[in-house]
């Protein structure tokens, strides 16, 4: 675990068996309270505590058995538990003052036990017998009759001075409390940072919590960090841990806990704070030329790296950001270099050496590592237990898509139009490419529709062409027929049942196309109800593994049912192959009179000897129309077979505009968002449609030859972007280029143009729209339906209520202060800034740091700094100090200390080598009225 601070979750008001209003067994033999504190600590541990204060009244006889019984807990199998697993237990006692109220004193979880009795002799305290049951009756500390005159007691001796934190009683009512009509000269003059309450802060009113809050100036505009207790006295435990606070330390110490108070938004919590979901835990270098081998382990919440400058803080963000895959956010051609100056980092500090470079992170609880070498580029992933395999730098974006940038990049991110796009797409990444891939998917589905309809409506057209010749054929073989002479009756009667017999064929004909298709549709069922063997579920380790086994099993029956009917379908069909099958026998009936129809009626007209030259056109005639009656019969099945294309294509544009429409809904609230999370220094709106970027291209691909000027097609583009209604009256150009291309499909020789009036308000006149119309195939009219049109944020800085200028117009340092605002108030992946601070104005810097102690709960931060204001009063968790190799020189770096803000050599580090550093504790301090 990394060396910063982390939470822990207190009960800092626990009494023992000493306590004189015990409930429950006691004990004074050494193995009775042994067992006591083992029951004890494993208790704790049940209730979820981390740390707890044993504070017995003016007494500490029980705590050594506490501490001995946690340090010596044991697993299930009687090995020691790790040390920092193991329940942490601060000496203390409750005081009762002649302020008068209560307090609790507690001293370093570390206090030497050999030092107890002094802590009694600063107070002039007479300890009780440690071997009586109780302790004796409560002597009120007569002398203390202010916290400053309790402090001096304790600071008169070195052993203390700077061990102990005093902690006054600030609950709701009682005799006990401090916040008790006339002590608010006490409050205001006591140099206590914290206070306790006997249960939960809900008991607090109106008043005191604002007093707690520090905004009631009678009583100094102090706030004080809280800490909820339960106040156990029973042997069962059954108030142990009722009422807790989680306090975040990285040593537990007084100052640890007084550290707390002083950033109690950020270091105390009432209720089980959260933490970032994803988070990098470590970066371990192998090798570099320039910080040697090295391994830090990064806190879950907020990292400051600070050195001197050229100790190696850049360096090591810029190889956490090679080994992640991080894109650069700028061309090399447009803002300085960046990637370029990071590839040159890599091949003069690692290559040479072979280096790799692991990075650990945890998703979602789950743990991943990467590996990249620097010589090969190897990329390599493992993933919870798994093992190290070869993977893509897309993989890793994708896993965990950190937000970057380096020195001075945040401030340049306003002259780019689509870096700050990232901050309206980042949040909402996985939509949005949920989206666009739903938009892929329905373009492709779109294109394959529109075929199918340019099939059905060749079909229509050739059907309709097909009757209007059978028509014109029948005519003229009736006006034949009427021609032939030389016949008699019988023989005409014959010839005018020919129409009749060639209906019933095409019906026939028609009927054995559908029991094709039914065969083929049947066959295709069957296939598709087919299960494959990698269907089967493995049900180890299910929790409702009976169920599941149940319901396979229930799924395997049912598509056995399936099966058994597709089968019985397919043997339905197959018995139409059996000559004595009912349909068989009526079809093979019909057929047979048609042949002894055929024969007769060939045999009438045959008879006609008088007009030979005659029969034989006749007999041409009724050979065209039976084939165009064969081909009509074709088409028309084909044309059933194709359903309803028109309807299908015009479901698929729906869902096409439904899905743009969606992405817009989802753009048009992130850009309300960053108004938002900007506290309104950037004012984005979304102007959806705007973008027809795209689509110009594909159209003036079509337009090239046609001399057609492209000023009209940027109108015409010009209109859609700026109609209310964008996507709108897309389609309605869309559909106006759909009629031209249909005309000149029917018409080539001829044109007569449909009505256009969105084109033809653009000013394309009636020869551009005929170059257009034949210039539009099939192929290119979908290409420009299914090319969306683009929303486009536009941003704005604002100067003063209700002013706003464009963003690209605002200072450096606007852009970057508002910027960097959104990134500390949104919630994402971690967010690695180099030295944040040379982007933004030293005025904005405290407001900054404040925003840290809530952007921390929402996603990880990795910053470098020489502004000890953004690591002090923005109260980084661990705090990575650099320093030279050897002293004086910038030839190499390394880590030289790591820790949080309550040890005290890493407080002396950030006061020595950062820019006001001693007086950003001062600022600290005076903040909270200290």
């Amino acid at each position: 675990m990394d060396k910063g601070a982390h939470f822990f979750c207190c009960d800092f008001q626990v009494h023992t068996p000493r306590d004189r209003n015990w409930d429950g067994l006691g004990g004074t033999a050494d193995a009775e309270r042994k067992q006591y504190a083992q029951d004890f600590v494993r208790a704790a541990k049940n209730k979820g505590l981390s740390a707890v204060a044993i504070t017995d009244h003016h007494d500490m006889a029980f705590f050594p058995y506490i501490r001995k019984a946690a340090n010596e807990e044991s697993d299930a199998d009687g090995n020691l538990i790790p040390a920092e697993k193991r329940l942490i237990v601060f000496p203390g006692m409750e005081l009762t003052l002649a302020i008068p109220c209560q307090a609790l004193l507690l001293f370093d979880a570390e206090f030497p036990e050999d030092l107890i009795p002094l802590a009694y002799s600063a107070l002039a305290i007479t300890p009780s017998n440690p071997a009586d049951e109780y302790c004796a009756e409560v002597t009120r500390l007569d002398d203390v009759t202010t916290f400053d005159r309790l402090h001096e007691l304790l600071d008169r001796h070195a052993y203390l001075k700077g061990r102990y934190i005093v902690i006054p009683n600030v609950s709701e009512g009682g005799s006990s409390t401090l916040l008790r009509s006339g002590h608010a000269s006490h409050y205001r003059q006591m140099p206590c940072v914290a206070g306790y309450l006997d249960g939960s802060i809900s008991q607090l009113g109106d008043g005191n919590t604002r007093i707690l809050n520090g905004l009631n100036r009678d009583y100094g505009h102090k706030p004080l960090g809280i800490f909820q207790t339960s106040d156990n006295r029973s042997r069962d435990f059954r108030d142990l841990g009722e009422h807790k606070s989680w306090l975040k330390w990285a040593q537990p110490t007084a100052e640890a806990l007084r550290q707390a108070c002083l950033a109690r938004e950020s270091r105390i919590s009432q209720t089980e704070p959260l933490l970032p979901s994803i988070a990098i835990t470590s970066i371990n270098i192998s090798n570099s030329a320039f910080l040697g081998p090295l391994h830090v382990e990064f806190n879950p919440q907020y990292n400051a790296i600070i050195g001197g400058r050229g100790t190696g803080k850049s360096t090591l963000l810029e190889y956490l950001r090679w080994s992640l895959c991080d894109e650069p956010a700028f061309a090399e051609d447009e803002l300085p270099g960046y990637q370029a100056k990071r590839d040159k980092l890599v091949k003069q500090t690692l290559t040479d050496l072979k280096a790799n470079i692991q990075i650990d992170f945890l998703v979602n609880g789950v743990s991943h590592s990467v590996r990249r070498n620097a010589a090969t580029n190897e990329l390599l992933l493992k993933i919870s237990g798994g093992t190290f395999e070869p993977c893509k730098p897309e993989d890793i974006r994708t896993l965990l898509p950190i937000q970057a940038y380096s020195q001075k990049q945040l401030s340049n991110v306003g002259v780019r139009l689509d870096e700050l796009n990232r901050f309206i797409l980042s949040p909402i990444r996985r939509e949005v490419s949920e989206i666009e891939a739903r938009l892929r998917e329905l373009a492709s589905e779109q294109r394959k529709a529109f075929l199918t309809l340019q099939q059905s409506r060749q079909l229509q057209n050739d059907i309709g062409n097909d009757e209007k010749l059978i028509t014109s054929l029948n005519e003229q073989i009736q006006a034949g027929r009427k021609e032939l002479t030389g016949i008699g009756e019988q023989e005409q009667a014959i010839l005018s049942k020919k129409t009749g017999f060639d209906r019933e064929a095409e019906v026939l004909a028609a009927w054995a196309t559908h029991i094709q298709n039914a065969q083929t549709s049947v066959a295709s069922l069957k296939q598709s109800l087919t299960r494959d063997s990698t269907d089967e579920i493995d049900l180890e380790g299910l929790p409702n593994r009976s169920e599941i086994s149940n319901l396979q099993q229930q799924l395997d029956e049912f598509f056995q049912t399936l099966n058994r009917g597709a089968d019985q379908l397919q043997a339905e069909i197959s018995k139409l192959e059996d000559s004595n099958h009912p349909l068989v026998r009526v079809r093979e009936a019909i057929i047979q009179k048609h042949h002894e129809f055929e024969t007769s009626y060939e045999a009438a007209k045959a008879k006609s000897t008088a007009h030979a030259s005659k029969l034989e056109g006749f007999n041409a005639l009724e050979q065209q129309q039976r084939a165009a009656r064969a081909r009509l019969t074709s088409k028309k099945a084909e044309l059933i077979v194709l359903g309803a294309p028109e309807a299908k294509f015009a479901e698929l544009r729906n869902k096409w505009r439904e899905a743009q429409n969606t992405r817009s809904s989802l753009l048009d609230n992130q850009c309300r968002n960053l108004t938002t999370l900007s506290e309104n220094q950037i004012r984005a709106t979304l102007k959806k449609g705007f973008s027809t970027d795209d689509v110009a291209a594909k159209i003036k691909t079509v337009l090239t030859g046609t001399a057609i000027r492209s000023s009209k097609l940027d109108t015409l583009l010009g209109s859609v972007g700026s109609a209310p209604a964008p996507l709108q009256a897309w389609e309605a150009v869309l559909f106006e280029l759909e009629a031209l291309m249909l005309v000149a499909a029917r018409s080539p020789n001829t044109f007569v143009p449909p009505p256009t009036p969105t084109l033809t308000s653009a000013g394309f006149s009636s020869g551009d729209l005929e170059k257009l119309a034949r210039k539009l195939s099939h192929e290119s009219w979908i290409e420009v339906a299914v090319t969306p049109l683009k929303d486009a944020p536009v941003f704005e800085y604002r100067v003063r209520e209700s002013e706003y200028i464009a963003f690209s117009d605002a200072s450096a340092g606007q852009q970057a202060t508002a910027l960097l605002w959104v990134l500390l108030n949104q919630p994402g992946p971690p967010l690695v800034i180099d030295q944040p601070e040379d982007d933004l104005d030293n005025k904005v810097m405290p407001q900054t740091a404040e925003k840290l102690w809530a952007a921390k709960r929402r996603r990880q931060l990795i910053f470098s700094s020489h502004n000890a204001n953004l690591v002090v009063n923005g109260d980084a968790d661990l705090v990575v100090c650099c320093d030279y190799r050897v002293a004086g020189e910038q030839s190499g770096g390394t880590v030289k200390l790591q820790g949080a803000i309550d040890v005290k050599e890493v407080r002396d580090e950030i006061a020595a080598v950062m820019e006001g550093g001693r007086e950003a504790f001062k600022l600290r301090k005076d903040k909270y009225g200290f």
